[in-house]
């Protein structure tokens, strides 16, 4: 029976498209079926990991009912089927994330599905979660991934989902404070992948990290965390290509390397540090800065979440996606006034009650009244913003927007 795993998270640059394309490389390595699905149809980018331009149709065909499932599908390995997104803005204003239950349907002959999800918390994004059979956070140790991915397993838990547990990405060579990771994320950490530059040279080479640097401790991570995940032992398979950039057997990782290095894989290891964001990483004892009140303010939040949280243990992915009517109730109770149309890349959308807009896939809040903002934005990269809005915190005072946030995420977060 297929298993079907989302790789989540509310938080924006922690890593869940690398986490998604290395364990399916790895799966399929082993000699499992699997296929990739790029379920984050506002910022599609799960295939470029693979070197894969589309040129034929993308999951936003089949969710707009232009192409079918295997049209979708590109075979990248042996045993790994992709179905990547479109990279142009102009191919999502049609595509509805309501399709994807069929999509992942379309694939119960593989071993496993990974859904690939995009940040932010709205209709789009929180969908997988309802659909997959299990769910696994991605986030790095600092302070506002740890809540951000909290938030997702809020969420995925009141739809019913089941929370397998949190890879920890980019932890330094000091490690991760482990009690204050405790503190702010109520799920087990499956694994940890260390910081390495082999990560952002896999994606400059255009290649899943696992088939790029097989032999990096990154690689080697990312086996242990796909070994928890599917609670089997993943062999490790390695072709022998000569293409490896980790050390030959019997040579020291530490020792220097005579050959000069590879001044693109250089260049994109550079790049990948300048364009970094700086977070604040919760080295042992950090959290102690934390001040009281916003400690107490999260555990109220999360105390009531699970209060609320109902069990799913034993539940079908089928069985557990209440989602889909929680939008339909929304929308329901929404004053025909409060309702607009929007013209987005030529298409007229109707507005939609969980992000403000069928165009911003990303609740960023940039659709109001079903009008596009000034300067034509309506991919939404503010995660954090969107996030809190979600939450009820910080939702600007248009009404209808407003008004549509609470029928979808008051019912959901009760």
């Amino acid at each position: 029976m297929v298993g079907v795993y989302a790789v989540a998270s509310a938080k924006g640059g922690v890593g869940k498209t690398t986490t998604a394309a290395a364990l399916g490389a790895i799966l399929s390595a082993a000699e499992y079926r699997v296929a990739l699905i790029d379920a984050d149809v506002g910022m599609a980018n799960l295939g470029g990991l693979f070197g894969v331009d589309p040129d034929r149709a993308t999951v936003h065909d089949v969710l707009a009912g232009r192409a079918t499932a295997a049209e979708a599908t590109y075979e990248v390995a042996d045993g790994l089927s992709l179905v990547p997104g479109e990279t142009d803005l102009s191919a999502f204003p049609e595509a509805d994330p309501a399709g994807l239950r069929s999509l992942i349907e379309a694939f119960d002959d593989r071993d496993y599905v990974l859904l690939d999800t995009g940040a932010g918390l709205s209709h789009d994004t929180v969908l997988p979660l309802g659909l997959a059979d299990e769910v696994l956070l991605v986030s790095t140790p600092d302070r506002t991934a740890l809540r951000d991915a909290d938030k997702t397993r809020r969420i995925a838990e009141r739809l019913g989902g089941r929370v397998a547990g949190a890879a920890l990405t980019r932890v330094g060579a000091s490690g991760f404070d482990a009690a204050a990771v405790d503190e702010l994320l109520d799920a087990p950490v499956l694994g940890t992948v260390p910081e390495d530059p082999c990560v952002p040279a896999a994606a400059a080479a255009a290649e899943p990290l696992p088939s790029h640097a097989p032999d990096s401790r990154s690689a080697e991570a990312y086996r242990a965390l796909a070994g928890k995940l599917v609670g089997e032992d993943v062999p490790v398979l390695v072709p022998d290509d000569g293409t490896s950039d980790s050390p030959a057997a019997g040579e020291s990782a530490d020792e220097p390397v005579d050959e000069p290095a590879d001044e693109s894989t250089e260049a994109a290891v550079a790049e990948a540090a300048v364009s970094e964001p700086e977070t604040e990483s919760l080295e042992p004892g950090a959290v102690g800065s934390e001040s009281e009140s916003e400690r107490s303010g999260d555990e109220a939040e999360a105390g009531t979440a699970e209060a609320d949280a109902s069990s799913s243990d034993g539940a079908t992915a089928e069985d557990r996606n209440p989602v889909e009517s929680l939008v339909a109730e929304a929308e329901a109770s929404e004053p025909e006034a409060e309702r607009g149309t929007s013209p987005v890349g030529g298409a007229e959308t109707t507005a939609d009650p969980v992000d403000g807009g069928k165009g911003d896939g990303d609740s960023d809040g940039k659709v109001a009244d079903g009008e596009v903002d000034g300067d034509g934005e309506v991919d939404g990269n503010d995660e954090d913003d969107d996030v809190e809005r979600a939450d009820g915190a910080g939702a600007d005072d248009d009404g209808a927007r407003d008004g549509g946030r609470k029928g979808f995420f008051g019912r959901l977060l009760g």
